[in-house]
């Protein structure tokens, strides 16, 4: 399972001079009400294809204003 942050947890995350108070408080399950789900391209669950139709509903969500990518 990914790892899925909040955007004020971001920073904090990517911090690698924090030494003494490591992130793993940040592991915790995302709350499924915070969750939006989006059609993907059938192609995705073929590891022989990658390329830029993988990301186009994607791309169409976030010039839409539905998915901040």
């Amino acid at each position: 399972m990914p790892v899925i942050l909040h955007p004020r947890d971001y920073d904090r995350w990517l911090d690698r001079e924090e030494t003494e108070r490591l992130p793993l408080d940040l592991l915790r399950p995302y709350e499924s009400e915070e969750m939006e789900v989006y059609e993907a391209n059938p192609k995705v669950n073929n590891v022989r294809n990658n390329g830029p139709e993988m990301m186009r509903a994607a791309e169409k969500a976030a010039e839409d204003g539905e998915l901040p990518l």
